[in-house]
């Protein structure tokens, strides 16, 4: 079975885990980690995922094959069900829980967490473009002045690049494609999104994040094909 975990308000998803049903998805969102059926400790059993439970359904994490996480952190906005004055604890509790789970588990995981994220690292702008220079791509001009981010405004041309393991998608030009694969190691994840625009010298990294589009059918068999 593949576990997605994302957020219950992410309908692309839900969408990805109803059309992966012949390979037993299933959608895992913060509130199933609110209900019975969970059973995880550190120990023998903490690679495997122990036990859980989602929409009602008992598992054991030796059914699961891969995990694909969309929910880089768990917000009281995602606990409805959850008493509201309880809300800010239990999701700080859910998030640190899934950090562990994730990071323990033996299965591929797209991507793992860090301690900032758990879709990989949670870095600022800045720190993506510094990498992106470091990788040997060009990046855009950004300037902070008083708290704000002064710079090149979105563009009609912009481009937007996506990584599933060594594979690349909508590179403007060969040079893009290495450095995607050059930051991605830097950042140690397999999945990454950047936006690009053309400047003086040629295409340039103006933005990137750990989340990939999954409402387009190439990037999301890729996916399916990086977990098999």
């Amino acid at each position: 079975m593949i576990v997605i975990v994302a957020s219950r308000y992410d309908a692309a998803a839900r969408r990805l885990a109803h059309s992966w049903a012949a390979r037993r998805a299933v959608l895992l969102t913060p509130d199933d980690l609110t209900a019975p059926g969970w059973s995880w400790r550190f120990g023998s059993d903490e690679a495997s995922g122990g036990d859980f439970g989602i929409g009602g359904v008992a598992y054991s994490g030796t059914q699961i094959q891969a995990v694909l996480s969309c929910l880089p952190c768990v917000t009281e906005a995602e606990l409805p069900l959850t008493a509201e004055a309880d809300r800010s604890y239990v999701a700080r509790e859910l998030q640190a829980f899934l950090l562990a789970w994730l990071a323990n588990l033996s299965c591929p995981v797209l991507n793992r967490p860090s301690t900032t994220s758990l879709i990989g690292p949670s870095w600022r702008r800045e720190q993506w473009l510094l990498a992106a220079r470091e990788a040997g791509l060009n990046t855009v001009k950004l300037v902070r002045r008083a708290g704000q981010v002064a710079g090149p405004a979105p563009m009609a041309t912009q481009r937007f690049v996506t990584l599933v393991g060594s594979r690349v998608f909508d590179a403007p030009e060969p040079s893009i494609a290495t450095g995607v694969r050059a930051l991605a190691r830097r950042a140690g994840v397999e999945l990454l999104s950047l936006a690009c625009e053309p400047g003086p010298s040629g295409w340039q990294v103006s933005h990137a994040e750990t989340k990939v589009p999954l409402d387009r059918r190439p990037v999301t068999d890729a996916i399916l094909e990086h977990l098999s």
